[in-house]
């Protein structure tokens, strides 16, 4: 790499990587990490390609949270409406009336897997018994050779239900690793999302959590909207 940013990856071993930038010893005036650090990269999406990584800048020492009141000052309601922060917790495809998110195309992109009926395969989980476990998720069976699903998630919109009404979307958890769980399979609502504009959606069963975590696993369902390898999920589970 040299100092003016430009970098080159001249050989690379196969397999999955995070892209990390990290500043100079000395640049005060940037955080280490980049867009593309949060979710691996395989090394065949990074042969003769160009990855181009976005970085945020450091905040002043000084600096305090003043809220979205001090912007409306100058940019009055409206433009407070399409900020990431006012749009990240919402009903599920359904948006209020000081949400905005017409400069995010992608925002609600993870629906589209609810509107196909998507099943989604978690394989290959370590044992989760003493936290939270990283899974691998395709979308179908998985291809990879020697794959052990542990459980799948089926999306699901039914469209006889209004957007914003409970059951509109909803996910069925179904235990495949231990066919003797009498809770399984279980189906849970989607009543809202979180994010989706910055980096990541999450779905969230707000009425039914504690139910969730009684069943067979504690999950977190993300899907990655804006970033390079779009549309790739993410997912983690704690132990049955």
């Amino acid at each position: 790499m040299r100092n003016e940013g430009v970098y080159r990856f001249t050989t690379i071993s196969g397999g999955p990587y995070y892209v990390t930038w990290a500043p100079d010893a000395g640049d005060t005036m940037h955080l280490p990490g980049g867009d593309q650090c949060r979710a691996p990269l395989d090394s065949a999406d990074l042969v003769n390609t160009q990855l181009n990584i976005k970085v945020s800048g450091a905040a002043s020492e000084t600096a305090t949270y003043v809220g979205s009141s001090t912007c409306m000052t100058c940019h009055g309601l409206h433009r407070s409406t399409r900020t990431a922060h006012r749009v990240g917790l919402q009903a599920t495809g359904v948006r209020g009336n000081l949400q905005d998110i017409s400069q995010w195309p992608d925002f609600d992109a993870a629906l589209d897997a609810f509107e196909a009926g998507t099943v989604l395969n978690y394989y290959n989980c370590p044992d989760a018994t003493s936290g939270f476990s990283k899974c691998r998720v395709s979308e179908g069976a998985p291809t990879e050779p020697g794959a052990t699903v542990w459980f799948t998630v089926a999306l699901s919109r039914n469209a006889t239900i209004p957007l914003g009404q409970p059951g509109a979307y909803s996910l069925t958890v179904d235990n495949v690793i231990n066919a003797a769980d009498l809770n399984s399979p279980q189906t849970y609502n989607v009543d809202m999302t979180y994010g989706g504009a910055v980096h990541k959606q999450h779905v969230e069963g707000a009425r039914q959590q504690e139910r969730l975590r009684q069943q067979l696993c504690r999950l977190s369902l993300q899907f990655v909207s804006n970033r390079r390898k779009r549309g790739r999920w993410l997912g983690s589970a704690s132990g049955a």
